[in-house]
Order: C-alpha cells, then structure tokens, then sequence
C-alpha cells in the first residue's frame, strides 16, 4: 500500500474489508517516521505501544464484522500539547520536559475511540 497516496477514507476502508490491516499500517507509518523524522523533527514523543493496541482493537473489529468508526484504523498524529496518559506531553517545552499526565483530554480520548494515535509532535524540540 502506498502511504504517499493513501487518504482517510482509503485506509478506513482498506481496514474495515480486510485488505490490510490497521495493525500494518501503524507499523508501516512507524517504519517510515524511523527512517524520515530525523531529519523532518516532527514527532516529540511516539507512542507506539499504545498505538498498536488501539490498531488491534480496530483489527479485532473489522475481523468480527462490526462496522469501524469513521477514523477506524486511521493512524495519525497529535500536536504535544495534547494530555495523553502515560505517555510524555511537554508542549514543546523544558519545564514540562519529564511530565507524564494521569489522563487523556477530551480530544485523544475521542479521536482513541477509533483511530491509532502513533504519537506527539510540535515545532519545538525538548533537548
């Protein structure tokens, strides 16, 4: 599957009828942030245990043939300045470098429901 070209609604569909897997797409996009964010910097934080469970969860569903949410198995992307429990959320920032929230906002704990939420970016690095 080519993620250059691929859209929301492809890869939703493409996951919902079983030809691929969410859970390949996550480790697809995650090849290429390995390869591509070096030089690009747009991922702080990856979450990519996480992430693979919520493309298992979408799997689980498309496998039993229940209809996926809107952005099932859609990976994507949050800006760092989204809480996401457990995993580090610094707002691009040094005083908030180690900080570890105890919870999801509202938007990831939504956008979770259905997608693979691969991590946290911004235009700042914490060094």
């Amino acid at each position: 599957m080519n993620l250059e070209s691929l859209t929301i609604d492809a890869a939703r569909s493409a996951v919902q009828e079983r030809r691929t897997t969410a859970l390949a797409l996550a480790e697809a996009y995650y090849a290429r942030i390995q390869k591509e964010d070096g030089q690009i910097g747009a991922f702080l934080t990856v979450s990519k245990e996480r992430a693979l469970e919520q493309a298992d969860r979408m799997d689980r569903m498309a496998a039993e043939g229940k209809t996926l949410p809107s952005l099932g198995g859609v990976p994507v992307g949050i800006k760092d300045v989204m809480s996401t429990r457990g995993v580090r959320t610094t707002a691009g920032s040094k005083i908030l470098e180690k900080y570890i929230p105890p919870f999801d906002c509202t938007a990831v704990a939504r956008l979770e429901a259905g997608t693979t939420v691969l991590g946290a970016g911004g235009e700042h690095r914490v060094d």
